[in-house]
């Protein structure tokens, strides 16, 4: 993910209640209510992907506690799916090299 300067500002950057797991979710959510987001799909970053949460039971919970946060912060899921689908659809913007035959 990359923000601009002013709009991570705005937002005061990512919010500490969130330890681990979900903060992306949470930081995208708020900057989609100040600025558009466009998603490039020939940019490729590789993330080492280690599963902690399928070995661990600590992370486990670290992941649950966060989904517990994330609903409570912005009012469930059915909050979401009704309120706020449409309108990411409309701030949501996909790069023309989507288009692209390569």
């Amino acid at each position: 993910m990359f923000f601009r300067g002013d709009i991570l500002r705005k937002i005061n950057g990512f919010d500490e209640w969130f330890f681990m797991y979900l903060e992306d979710a949470d930081i995208g959510r708020r900057i989609l209510q100040l600025a558009d987001v466009t998603y490039v799909p020939s940019v490729v970053i590789h993330h080492q992907w280690a599963r902690g949460t399928h070995n661990s039971l600590r992370l486990r919970l670290i992941t649950v506690v966060s989904a517990l946060k994330y609903w409570y912060k912005w009012g469930g899921i059915f909050r979401v799916i009704h309120e706020d689908i449409s309108h990411w659809s409309q701030r949501v913007y996909w790069s023309p090299s989507l288009l692209s035959s390569d």
